[in-house]
């Protein structure tokens, strides 16, 4: 941390003065760097705010106890400063002092700390009284309705495992009426956020069509990692039903050999069989096939052009920075270093490293635009280590 940032030196003598505001910011300043000395600093500043009855202060205090971080384990002073913070209606802290008396099987003092904390809206608060009231625990009777509110409140928010408790009352009916579509849109953002029950609960809905049209093929993408031989199962039923995403997915399991033995022939097989409905993935894997010869292709650097150019105009992003570097290296088609560029950018600007690599490049040297050092650095500076000539990760 700079001894001169004007900054930091403001904050110290505002700090210094008693400014309680700016002992909590000088904190978190100082828990922003990355030394020993700088955590021993944060923990003293926060004292002294917390001294002077700075909610956010005592709370990260009860943290930093709990926790033990920069300081050894304290429980106790967790608890004290937690404490202090709650009374002074802080939900986080409210919310900590409810996950201490659970785990101390405590169990009123919990409900009655998570309800304080619930009441201004916590979302784990929330989805921690929602299972109590459901199961008819902690001294609370069973209230689904009351139960299904608390999830949906939660869910609200955010939480991913709120978010699949709300799905599942609305599937099940419990607390509301059972509404299978209104259940899979709430697995859907729980499932995004890689929720593994709710990844389950969704590719359920897909394979049997409640709630959502039935998609073998959506079904086997969320269990691919979890049930692999049900996955490609899913995968080989829905490719032969003509699903081109099946298709490229089968191909991907070929080419990978995970959880099937490795063929490549098989692989490029399924890939033309999606690239034929237009699938922009699978006209990327061809493109590699064609350009490196492999799955049974001849090499053949205009007929993998042809695929990459197909996947490029569909916005795929490896696909787009294959197109700019044949175009930059004259590979199946005539060199044309100004043509290069905007197929570069593209990629970059969909976060693809190589291509930010050669854009930042072609800025560098002028190599088809005038150039620039400025969107040089820029580039280059957001490819850390990558290269033109590295070989793309496959997807």
């Amino acid at each position: 941390m700079a001894e001169n940032d004007e900054t930091l030196n403001l904050l110290l003598e505002d700090a210094a003065r008693g400014d309680v505001d700016a002992q909590y910011e000088l904190a978190q300043t100082y828990a922003a760097g990355d030394g020993e000395k700088d955590r021993a600093e944060a923990i003293k500043w926060y004292r002294q705010a917390a001294h002077k009855g700075h909610a956010d202060a005592q709370c990260e205090l009860g943290r930093i106890y709990a926790q033990g971080d920069g300081t050894e384990k304290d429980p106790s002073k967790a608890i004290g400063f937690y404490r202090q913070a709650a009374e002074q209606d802080h939900p986080e802290a409210q919310n900590a002092l409810g996950e201490h008396y659970l785990l101390e099987t405590n169990l009123p003092e919990a409900v009655a700390w998570f309800t304080k904390a619930a009441n201004q809206g916590h979302p784990n608060a929330l989805r921690r009284l929602g299972y109590f009231y459901l199961e008819g625990k902690a001294g609370l009777a069973q209230d689904e309705e009351k139960a299904f509110i608390c999830f949906r409140n939660a869910a609200e928010q955010g939480d991913p495992v709120a978010q699949f408790e709300t799905g599942k009352c609305f599937a099940e009916g419990r607390g509301v009426d059972k509404d299978p579509e209104e259940a899979v849109n709430w697995y859907f953002p729980a499932a995004k956020r890689k929720f593994p029950q709710a990844m389950l609960a969704l590719s359920e809905a897909y394979e049997t069509g409640c709630g959502i049209e039935q998609n073998l093929a959506a079904a086997a993408m969320l269990i691919r990692d979890t049930n692999p031989a049900k996955a490609l199962e899913f995968f080989r039923t829905a490719a032969e039903a003509g699903s081109a995403q099946a298709q490229n997915a089968l191909g991907e399991e070929y080419r990978d050999g995970k959880n099937v033995k490795q063929d490549l022939t098989a692989a490029v097989e399924w890939f033309f069989k999606a690239a034929g409905q237009g699938h922009p993935g699978a006209q990327c894997q061809l493109g590699y096939a064609y350009l490196e010869g492999k799955g049974g292709m001849e090499q053949n650097p205009a007929e993998a052009f042809n695929w990459f150019m197909q996947a490029a105009e569909q916005e795929n992003a490896l696909a787009q920075f294959e197109v700019g570097k044949a175009y930059s290296q004259g590979n199946g088609v005539y060199q044309d270093l100004a043509r290069a560029v905007p197929w570069f950018r593209k990629a970059a600007e969909a976060g693809v490293p190589m291509a930010m690599h050669a854009l930042g490049e072609a800025y560098q040297n002028g190599l088809g635009v005038d150039a620039d050092p400025v969107e040089a650095a820029i580039w280059l500076s957001q490819a850390p280590g990558a290269t033109p000539e590295e070989e793309p990760e496959e997807k």
